[in-house]
C-alpha cells in the first residue's frame, strides 16, 4: 500500500498470515506503530498455520511477545486478555497457578483484577494453593485501585467458607485492606471478620491494632470485640 502497489487494504486474516513469517523478527515487527498495536494481535484472531503449543524450540513462538513486553513496548496484559479467551479448564489453571500468582503484582489492574476473577471460582477446589495466594494479599491491598480490594475480598470470603483451618490467616489478611478508608471495602471486611473471626486471636488482634488510625468510626464499633 505505502509503494503504491497495493489499491486494496488487505485483511486481518491476510495480513496474520503474512506477519506469521516474521515473528522472530523484532525489528522487522516494530517498523511501523500499528504492527505492534494492532496487526500482531491478528494472530491470535484467526488461523494463520502457527501452532501456539510447540514448545520444541525452547518456546519460541512466544520470543517475540517476551522481547516487547520485556522492553516496554507491550503491555504484560495481553497475558491475561488471552488466557481468558482460551478459556482454560480447571485442571489446566491448577497446573498455572504460579504463573497466575506471578500477575497479581503487575504494576496494571487490568490483569491482576482479570486474574482474580479466575481465583474467585478456582479458590474452592481441594487444590488451590492457598497460602500462596494468602502471601500475596499484602501487595494486592497496597494498591490503590478499588476494584482491586473487592475482588481479593470476594476471594478471601470463598476461601474462608471452605478452609477452615485457614480462617485466622484469612482474616487477618482482610485485615489489611483496612489501610484503604473506602466505605464499602471496610464493610466487607467487617463481615468477613465478623463470619469467621474468633475474638479471641490474639493474632488477629494484634493485627487489626495496626489499621485503628484508617478505620472508619463505625468500623472500630463493628470491631470493638475483636480489638478489646
Amino acid at each position: 500500500i505505502e509503494q503504491g502497489v497495493l489499491t486494496l487494504t488487505p485483511s486481518p486474516q491476510t495480513i496474520a498470515g503474512y506477519l506469521v513469517n516474521y515473528m522472530n523478527n523484532t525489528d522487522f515487527l516494530q517498523k511501523r506503530a500499528i504492527t505492534l498495536k494492532e496487526h500482531i494481535w491478528y494472530l491470535f484472531q484467526y488461523d494463520c498455520g502457527q501452532n501456539w503449543t510447540d514448545n520444541r524450540t525452547g518456546g519460541q513462538p512466544y520470543f517475540s511477545f517476551r522481547y516487547f513486553v520485556e522492553h516496554g513496548q507491550l503491555s504484560r496484559s495481553w497475558f491475561a486478555g488471552m488466557f481468558t479467551a482460551l478459556n482454560p479448564s480447571t485442571e489446566e489453571q491448577l497446573t498455572l497457578q504460579p504463573e497466575m500468582f506471578a500477575v497479581l503484582s503487575a504494576p496494571h489492574s487490568r490483569p491482576v483484577n482479570i486474574i482474580l476473577g479466575l481465583l474467585k471460582n478456582l479458590c474452592t477446589h481441594p487444590q488451590f494453593q492457598a497460602e500462596e495466594f494468602l502471601s500475596q494479599t499484602s501487595v494486592l491491598f497496597a494498591s490503590d485501585v478499588k476494584a482491586i480490594h473487592q475482588n481479593t475480598l470476594a476471594v478471601l470470603h470463598k476461601l474462608a467458607k471452605e478452609r477452615k483451618e485457614h480462617r485466622d490467616t484469612i482474616c487477618c489478611a482482610a485485615a489489611q485492606g483496612l489501610m484503604s478508608r473506602e466505605e464499602s471495602t471496610q464493610s466487607k471486611i467487617v463481615k468477613l471478620i465478623q463470619t469467621y473471626g474468633e475474638t479471641a486471636s490474639t493474632t488477629l488482634k494484634e493485627i487489626l491494632s495496626i489499621y485503628t488510625e484508617t478505620m472508619l468510626a463505625n468500623t472500630k464499633k463493628e470491631l470493638k470485640a475483636y480489638l478489646e
